[in-house]
């Protein structure tokens, strides 16, 4: 696998898939971040068996692949990188995760609509006012979201 990318947005993405990964994962796979480049899109996906995440950016494709590597260290690495428009090139020996042996991440759904950023943002917040603070019982510090046609509801509880 052979990319190139702009360092800002690699930063943010790598920070951003690499949130859902534990500190001290059950199985040690699920420390890595899985890298996958192609059609002139880097994709990043990270999974802990509760939550995953999935980002992707521009990049130019010299070559084509997959890759897993630890996604802590390549968020240290990322960080320390120059946020430059010409920053140069930078190289960085990294030792792999057996790529096979990650899971697969659920499917996501389709789209099944669109809102606009301020209505969303008012009604998450007003549910999240109900939202148990425990973790003994996850299933109460959620926001449950029902698709009626054009109308969403969010409950919490």
């Amino acid at each position: 696998m052979k990319v190139e990318v702009n360092s800002g947005a690699l930063a943010d993405a790598v920070a951003w898939t690499t949130r859902v990964i534990d500190a001290r994962p059950s199985n040690p796979i699920l420390a890595g971040i899985r890298l996958e480049a192609a059609d002139g899109a880097l994709r990043l996906s990270a999974f802990n068996y509760e939550i995953s995440a999935r980002d992707h950016i521009e990049a130019g494709v010299d070559e084509s692949g997959s890759i897993l590597v630890l996604g802590k260290l390549l968020a240290d690495i990322t960080k320390s990188l120059p946020s430059e428009k010409t920053s140069g090139k930078s190289t960085f020996t990294m030792q792999l995760m057996p790529n096979a042996e990650y899971p697969d991440l659920p499917s996501m759904p389709g789209m099944l609509g669109q809102v606009d950023a301020p209505t969303f943002i008012q009604a998450v917040s007003q549910a999240c006012v109900a939202v148990s603070r425990e973790e003994n019982r996850p299933v109460l510090t959620g926001v449950r979201m029902q698709f009626d046609g054009d109308k969403v509801v969010l409950t919490s509880t």
